[in-house]
Order: structure tokens, then C-alpha cells, then sequence
């Protein structure tokens, strides 16, 4: 069962201020368990946190090193009232406010220019393993703002999703490209030319992948938002696209494009283990499948020459360290490689068979995926891919 938020975010960009009033029912994943772990942005503090549930609660007093992703957190102990088992719910009422101030990696701000808050610097609780839950918000904006995905109710903006994060992008300087079901938002004139090659370039994308993979996991419309910020980089949510400011244009565009894209249909894996080479050298390599087509061969081989030449400097894929200085080397240009590998050995209308099969079936883990290839490919196939996980 997903775990489900509801309740009310107010936010206030002038003083970089956010309220919080939110019910968190988490569903237990473990066997049993007497405590539970969350993790809350580093300067939001916590006026009250009710529940049935819970006898006391413990807020770590600094910033907790846990995640390569989550860098600006403090942890919260539960301490439950009765040991709870597998599937039983949990009921916390929480009531929270602070400042967030612009974080020293520029995904998460709060202020005049716009709001970006996400999962990096949790503005809700988080669990552990970044579980995928269901959230229904109502966001209190100034009167101009524009939330991105949101809908606007007479005193608020609601939004709706579900996976592991409920981004909330919001500003009062959008502007916009619609084609099809992708809305294109930017903020400064210098973006619009790029904004109108991204417009072009990602419905050609969906397509693409539509074709070989069959659906997404999501529903069809699609909002790609361009930030006027310089690092950071990009991210997929559903139904979401943002990315860092780009100000011209580039026929090398529609990599980053296709690999964030990808992620619609490569996001099912555990991204705080090893497992997340099942979303990101698989978002790589359909990024690379793309520029193959888009761009051309000759440009597909020289970056799988790059790949090759960085082997023997990466740690390898089976139980990688996510916190290994090297892991992001090691999921997205070796992963991708091993792919690369495969897709020679089979061939490449078997291959994207192979993928379209992961995606069908919701392959999870390099378990299930393993014994899926030996069904389709044979156990010699699947042996070479897992020996090339464990030693390449």
C-alpha cells in the first residue's frame, strides 16, 4: 500500500517562509517494526506532532549525512506505541514552519524570484528508502503566482501526485509554449528560443519511446519547466521535467532531454541502493538509443567510445556504494555501456523487446530482471550480463 500525505503548505517567497499542516499515514514495509525514521529540511521546526500511534518523538539536532541526494536534513525518530507489522498503517498529524533559505546546490529555494521545493531538501517528511506515496496538497500563493501542475481553487492551488516527491515549482513570471499534451514554461527572454527547440525536440522524444516501450507509468500531459538558475542541473517527477537555465540552442539538447524523459518509463528501482542502475543506465542508455536515431550513429559511437575509455576508473555495479565518489560514473556512462554490450549480443530488435518486457512488467530489482532475460534471451545471456555487473 503507498503511503499518503494530505494537508495545507503555505508560502510566503518575501520572508522565505513556509507553514506546514500535514496527515502522513505510512504503511508498514517491514516485517514488524517499533520506531520510525523520517527525515525533515534542516531549519523547519516541528510546533506539534500528534498521533494515537507514537509515545515520543526525537529530532536530531544537525544535519544528517544519509543520502547522496538528501543533503539538508535533520532525522526524526518515532517511537511507536505497540510493535506494527507488515501493511498496518500509521497515523501522524504534523504542524511545522521555517525559513528555506536558496541551498548551496540551487534545487531548493524559497523566495521572490521562484520556488523550487522537492525531495532534496524535504519540505514534507520523507522516509527512508524514499517510498513512493500518494500526496494531496493545498498550496497558499501570493495572489499572482502560478503553480506549475496545479490547479487553482478559489483560495489556494491543489496539487496532486504520486510517486516518491511532490515538487512544487512556482513564480509570477512564467511564460509559455504549449504543443500537444507539453507545456514549455520559461522565465526570461534569452530561454525562449531553447524553450521552442525543447518543445519540438520532447514531443519527438515521447514519441519515440511511446513506440518502442509502449506507455509510461504517468498520465499524458507533461510540464517542462526551465529555471533561471546555473547549477543544479535537471530532474523527472511525474508528469515533470526541470532543468537548469539554457540560454542557446544545441543539436546536443536532446540527450539530457531524453535521458530525464526516459525516466517516466525507468523509475521503479530502489534510487538510494545499487538497484538504481535499473532507472538511471537505463535512462542513459535510452538517451543514447535517442541520440542514435535523432542525431546520428557517428555521434552514438564516439560517446560510447568515451564510455569505454572511463571502464577501468569506476567501481562496478553490483552492490555499489551510492555514496562512492564515482557512482554516478558507475550508473550512468558504465551501465549504460553494459547495455551497449547486451544490445550487440542480442541484437537490436530483441534488445528493445527486452526493454519494453522490463517496463510491462514493472521489473523492480537485477534479480527479477535477470531471470526475465534468461526467459527471453537464454540463461548464457543473462549469465554474461550478470558476470559483467559483478566484475566489469
Amino acid at each position: 500500500m503507498r503511503n499518503n500525505y494530505q494537508g495545507l503548505i503555505e508560502l510566503n517567497p518575501n520572508k522565505h517562509y513556509l507553514n506546514a499542516d500535514i496527515n502522513f499515514t505510512y504503511y508498514v514495509k517491514e516485517d514488524k517494526i517499533d520506531t520510525l525514521t523520517l527525515y525533515l529540511y534542516k531549519d523547519l521546526m516541528i510546533e506539534s506532532l500528534i498521533s494515537s500511534d507514537m509515545t515520543s518523538y526525537e529530532l536530531s539536532p544537525g544535519i544528517i549525512n544519509w543520502s547522496p541526494f538528501v543533503l539538508e536534513s535533520k532525522r526524526l525518530i518515532i517511537k511507536l506505541n505497540k510493535t506494527f507489522y507488515k501493511n498496518e498503517a500509521i497515523h501522524l498529524h504534523f504542524v511545522y514552519q521555517g525559513t528555506i533559505e536558496l541551498s548551496p546546490f540551487h534545487v531548493n529555494r524559497l523566495d521572490e524570484g521562484f520556488i523550487e521545493l522537492g525531495l532534496y531538501s524535504p519540505y514534507f517528511p520523507l522516509t527512508e528508502q524514499l517510498e513512493s506515496a500518494i500526496f494531496n496538497f493545498d498550496v497558499i500563493l501570493p495572489d499572482d503566482y502560478i503553480l506549475i501542475n496545479g490547479n487553482k481553487t478559489d483560495n489556494s492551488w491543489k496539487i496532486e501526485t504520486h510517486g516518491n516527491d511532490c515538487t512544487i515549482i512556482a513564480s509570477n513570471r512564467f511564460k509559455t509554449i504549449t504543443k500537444s499534451h507539453i507545456n514549455v514554461y520559461y522565465m526570461n527572454e534569452n530561454n525562449q528560443d531553447v524553450a521552442r527547440q525543447i518543445s519540438e525536440e520532447s514531443q519527438w522524444v515521447f514519441n519515440y519511446l511511446n513506440d518502442i516501450l509502449s506507455k509510461p507509468d504517468y498520465a499524458n500531459d507533461f510540464s517542462i519547466v526551465i529555471l533561471p538558475r546555473e547549477e543544479g542541473g535537471a530532474y523527472c517527477r511525474p508528469n515533470l521535467l526541470v532543468i537548469s537555465n539554457l540560454t542557446e540552442t544545441s543539436k546536443y539538447h536532446i540527450a539530457f532531454i531524453g535521458h530525464e524523459i526516459s525516466h517516466l518509463w525507468w523509475n521503479k528501482a530502489q534510487a538510494n541502493s545499487w538497484e538504481d542502475w535499473l532507472n538511471e543506465s537505463f535512462a542513459q542508455y535510452s538517451a543514447l538509443m535517442i541520440v542514435r536515431n535523432f542525431i546520428g550513429e557517428e555521434t552514438f559511437k564516439d560517446i560510447i567510445n568515451k564510455y569505454k575509455n572511463c571502464l577501468n576508473d569506476t567501481p562496478v555495479i553490483y552492490q555499489l556504494d551510492r555514496k562512492h565518489e564515482k557512482a554516478h560514473n558507475a550508473l550512468y556512462f558504465k551501465g549504460a555501456y553494459i547495455l551497449y554490450l547486451l544490445e550487440n549480443k542480442i541484437g537490436k530488435n530483441n534488445f528493445i523487446n527486452f526493454l519494453k518486457q522490463v517496463h510491462i512488467n514493472k521489473v523492480d530489482n537485477t534479480r527479477n530482471l535477470l531471470y526475465l532475460l534468461g526467459k527471453l534471451e537464454g540463461e548464457d545471456v543473462s549469465k554474461e550480463l550478470n558476470k559483467h555487473l559483478r566484475s566489469l
